[in-house]
């Protein structure tokens, strides 16, 4: 059964699991969230997952903040081996980190990313994560509010989602690599990945919408197919055709002597 969820004219489906106690609408909240993700995308250009994403490196910025300022400078130097973390300017504007030498794996300066390699880092520990939502996302949409049957359709749209996903990700991280290489401010590099890499996701899903990339995408997986099922049809044309072949022969030879 359709209806309007919350007046706010998304159709939704019904379907409810009871208990022993309680009673779920879970096909409706999960359309629910598929059209909640599929509106803020067409609005903002940036879907549920880019936004937690994106949610995640403010998170970061925040704890660099709080712990250093915005105006925090750090750098990392090598010493016996060891690796530390060397803090600059006031110790009075640090409300927490109120040394200025820290060894890098102290977790009071774990959270504070500084350097190329721990950009980098940072930015692939939530690929995962960004992987798994992406294809649970796409894949609750299908099943239930695509009228497309095809298996390309829902690869093509997982695969054109985590694209622009590793392409503003990229952006991002390159942008904060720079201003890393130009600044020891720590919070410049973080701030610098995620307002590049949002604004690299945005552009992208302009693109996307305007060109049609995503459809041509699942095009290409559909021509993929074809050519690889060819062989296998071809096979099966040859065994129709031998067993043509044996019928016409024995039907013969049966007319032959009679």
């Amino acid at each position: 059964m359709a209806d309007n969820f919350g007046g706010a004219g998304f159709q939704t489906a019904n379907y409810t699991i009871t208990g022993s106690t309680n009673s779920y609408d879970v096909e409706q909240a999960l359309v629910y969230v598929v059209e909640l993700d599929r509106r803020i995308a067409e609005e903002t250009g940036l879907d549920m997952v880019s936004l937690a994403s994106a949610g995640v490196d403010a998170y970061g910025v925040a704890q660099v903040k709080n712990s250093l300022g915005l105006s925090g400078r750090a750098y990392v130097k090598t010493h016996a081996g060891k690796q530390y973390l060397i803090l600059k300017g006031n110790p009075r504007q640090r409300p927490v980190l109120r040394g200025t030498r820290y060894l890098a794996s102290n977790p009071q300066v774990a959270h504070i990313t500084v350097g190329a390699r721990s950009i980098a880092r940072a930015a692939g520990r939530v690929t995962g994560i960004v992987f798994v939502a992406y294809t649970a996302l796409n894949v609750v949409e299908h099943l239930m509010t695509s009228d497309d049957p095809r298996l390309s359709s829902l690869l093509g749209n997982i695969a054109a989602d985590m694209i622009k996903f590793f392409v503003a990700a990229g952006a991002g991280v390159l942008a904060g690599i720079l201003v890393g290489t130009l600044t020891t401010v720590v919070a410049g590099p973080l701030v610098a990945a995620i307002f590049v890499g949002v604004a690299s996701g945005i552009l992208l899903d302009r693109l996307d919408r305007q060109y049609g990339l995503t459809e041509k995408l699942i095009l290409a997986i559909e021509a993929v197919q074809v050519q690889a099922e060819r062989p296998f049809a071809r096979l099966a044309r040859e065994i129709a055709a031998w067993e043509r072949w044996f019928i016409d022969k024995a039907v013969r030879q049966s007319i032959r002597f009679r």
